[in-house]
């Protein structure tokens, strides 16, 4: 399984909720980050990490699926990339913890990207093309296989 790579995280929340969603993050043991600052200068001051409509923590995709199941006051946590690589990289992580935790199990999944499904290293059928709002993807279907 690929190593722990540390990303710079969001958990969105409604705006006003910001500080409670901060709260959450501290208790769950996330480091926050100011909203200016790289990964450098995260810290765990009580006033840092919070912006509008959100927080911003750093974390791994272990604990991306943790806060994504123990926040409350947000409605999910997006994880912020730099580049396609660092997106292939987050794709590899997510095909690996799947095929390590998930195996037997079917799964259907939308991307628009091609390349990206194929950097989870999953098996999966020829799939559609759907719009999603606008945007072009694929839905695929499989089954996962260790």
């Amino acid at each position: 399984m690929p190593s722990a790579e540390t990303y710079k995280l969001f958990a969105v929340s409604s705006p006003g909720l910001e500080p409670f969603t901060a709260q959450e993050l501290r208790e769950l043991g996330m480091k926050l980050c100011h909203p200016s600052a790289g990964m450098e200068h995260c810290t765990m001051l009580k006033e840092w990490g919070e912006e509008g409509g959100g927080v911003e923590f750093l974390g791994s995709l272990a604990e991306v699926y943790r806060a994504n199941l123990r926040l409350r006051t947000a409605s999910r946590v997006l994880v912020r990339t730099h580049s396609n690589r660092d997106l292939r990289n987050l794709y590899a992580q997510f095909g690996a913890v799947l095929r390590a935790k998930c195996p037997g199990w079917q799964f259907t999944m939308l991307c628009g990207s091609q390349r990206l499904l194929y950097s989870t290293g999953l098996k999966f059928d020829k799939g559609i093309t759907v719009d999603n709002g606008g945007l072009k993807g694929k839905l695929v279907r499989g089954r996962i296989q260790r």
